[in-house]
């Protein structure tokens, strides 16, 4: 089977107006174990600030406990800085930053068993940013929601500020 043909797209979700949260909702279901999620012209309306992720479960809640990470930020203009969190209120803390509030940033997010309530979901990302007066800045993290519940999408939760813009496209993994 080629790579093409792993990917199965479920839905598209676009932010429509500003907001200091977007929640990307029902995009996991028991058809899938594995959903690779793409995000693309993501626009932060406040510059310097770093975009956070919580879980939705099935009943429509925001998650705000039981999260462990680890993220990397690599930044082209100064050292490299690891982070390590346990018995945190998000998922991500540093899924992603701009500096500038014009140019739109990238993002993947894997996440693995979400809609089981037998296990609990992890996830990995990527993404890369612009410090405008700096330089390209990227984010790697893996994290962890440890509570066995049914998990249905996700929110975009803005430390300060808000987004302008996001369009999230959501697949199943084969």
């Amino acid at each position: 089977m080629s790579n093409a043909n792993r990917l199965q797209f479920i839905t598209s979700q676009s932010l429509s107006s500003s907001a200091s949260t977007f929640n990307v909702t029902n995009c996991f279901s028991d058809l899938y174990s594995v959903y690779q999620v793409f995000i693309n012209d993501f626009v932060q309306a406040t510059a310097n600030t770093y975009t956070n992720l919580k879980l939705i479960d099935n009943g429509g809640s925001v998650l705000s406990a039981n999260y462990e990470s680890a993220e990397y930020q690599m930044a082209s203009y100064s050292t490299f800085e690891q982070t390590r969190k346990t018995s945190t209120s998000q998922m991500f803390e540093r899924l992603n930053f701009n500096d500038s509030a014009t140019t739109g940033v990238g993002l993947s997010i894997m996440f693995f068993n979400p809609f089981s309530s037998s296990s609990f979901t992890y996830a990995i990302n990527n993404s890369v940013g612009f410090a405008q007066s700096s330089g390209g800045i990227a984010f790697r993290g893996i994290a962890v929601h440890k509570s066995a519940e049914s998990i249905t999408g996700f929110s975009f939760v803005m430390g300060t500020g808000a987004i302008t813009s996001a369009t999230v496209n959501v697949f199943g993994v084969k």
